[in-house]
């Protein structure tokens, strides 16, 4: 299990923004070379998102579904590769908001990714 304050390294901080259709935050891989097998969940001060409506957006400009990330359609995670997580149909506050995102790893099994920050403009 990884710490949570290490866990937290992953988010680019400023990155949680207003979008046309919801908001998108950004995260990059800092600690080591990774495989994500799952999206497990996203909450969005305390609503459960359905994955649906999550899109992991690659340095590479291709973009996947949430729920097209599984073990047999893994995602590479590099180190300093980042991805972008752009989430439809969900209005954040205009105040701090509680974003949870919770991934799956190969080696290490979940990540619990908390982010509690305002949008930034």
């Amino acid at each position: 299990m990884i710490p949570a304050g290490l866990v937290k390294k992953l988010y680019v901080p400023g990155s949680l923004k207003k979008t046309a259709d919801g908001f998108s935050f950004r995260c990059q891989n800092v600690l080591a070379p990774s495989t994500l097998i799952e999206v497990v969940r996203l909450r969005a001060n305390g609503v459960e998102v359905p994955l649906e409506q999550v899109t992991l957006l690659l340095d590479s400009g291709s973009r996947r579904p949430a729920r097209f990330v599984t073990r047999h359609t893994s995602l590479p995670f590099p180190i300093r590769a980042g991805i972008g997580i752009e989430v439809s149909q969900v209005v954040l506050s205009t105040e701090v908001n509680r974003v949870e995102f919770v991934i799956r790893d190969v080696g290490v099994g979940e990540l619990n990714l908390i982010i509690e920050e305002q949008l930034s403009p």
